[in-house]
């Protein structure tokens, strides 16, 4: 029952969210509130509450950087590898010196 008066008020219209029209006895401490239905608890992955959530984005953005530089050292090879062939097909389609057999 408490859910459900919550969600009816501060589930306020759009207009009604706006920082001038919020009504004053829903802040917290001067702050809007953002009232959302907690996830079931077997959802939740407990070893991960330990971290901060600025711990979380350093870990997002240290992975997406990692993932990142592997994909780009692997089109720099791809680009290297091509090169290295034309040089390779080049230097093959010259003729053998003499007596080279």
């Amino acid at each position: 029952a408490g859910f459900v008066a919550a969600m009816t008020k501060y589930s306020l219209s759009w207009f009604r969210t706006a920082w001038c029209c919020y009504p004053e006895m829903l802040k917290f401490k001067g702050a809007k509130l953002i009232i959302e239905q907690a996830p079931e608890p077997s959802t939740i992955i407990w070893e991960n509450l330990e971290y901060s959530s600025k711990g979380r984005f350093f870990r997002k953005c240290l992975t997406t950087s990692v993932a990142f530089l592997a994909i780009l050292f692997s089109v720099l090879l791809t680009f290297l590898a091509r090169d290295f062939q034309s040089k390779v097909i080049v230097n093959a389609s010259m003729p053998c010196p003499a007596g080279f057999f």
